[in-house]
């Protein structure tokens, strides 16, 4: 399972929505914190996930942080 949500009329660039992406980094790792303008293009999808080269499929492949990651997070403030 991904950790997805959406977040609804925001821009990528404004100041609130750039401080809760890297928190979100901080506390889940660079690399695990995904976006994309929604297909509305009124808001972002984000996904908290690893990216990844699949060598046999020859492709980036997207795989869910572990729960035990996730859990971790959960008391950190």
């Amino acid at each position: 399972m991904y950790l997805t949500f959406d977040w609804d009329d925001v821009e990528q660039d404004e100041p609130l929505v750039q401080t809760a992406l890297q928190e979100l980094q901080h506390r889940f790792g660079v690399g695990c914190v995904w976006y994309r303008i929604s297909s509305s293009g009124e808001g972002i999808h984000v996904i908290i996930a690893n990216l990844s080269w699949n060598s046999s499929l020859g492709k980036m492949e997207i795989t869910p942080v572990s729960y035990t990651h996730l859990r971790a997070h959960e008391t950190d403030s």
